[in-house]
């Protein structure tokens, strides 16, 4: 299954991290077609399970941009990827994230 490859993977990424004393979070980007009954939810929730799991950082960006308008967020009407307004939004929850792993346990 695609999935238990997926898993596999994160668990493998996490592996060498620890290994190598490097902070390792897992950070959903959402797919930017319907930010409105969004409807990767159940994808979003196995990666917070692993994350859970591995007792890593989870954080969910979607919360960032719900209830947005999806095409002023894309970067060109035919490129659904997140525009510079979209990447604003998402910075508001990913910058203190991103400091508290960079920081370590002692910022949380």
């Amino acid at each position: 299954e695609q999935w238990a490859r997926t898993d596999a993977a994160i668990r493998a990424i996490a592996r060498q991290a620890s290994d190598r004393s490097i902070p390792f979070a897992i950070v959903s980007y959402p797919e930017l077609h319907q930010l409105t009954d969004y409807p990767f939810t159940f994808i979003d929730d196995r990666l917070a399970a692993i994350a859970a799991d591995l007792r890593v950082p989870f954080l969910r960006l979607v919360d960032a941009v719900q209830g947005a308008d999806a095409p002023t967020l894309w970067v060109d009407p035919m490129d659904a990827h997140p525009n510079a307004t979209a990447n604003r939004m998402f910075v508001g929850p990913l910058l203190p994230f991103v400091t508290r792993l960079i920081e370590g346990p002692s910022a949380r």
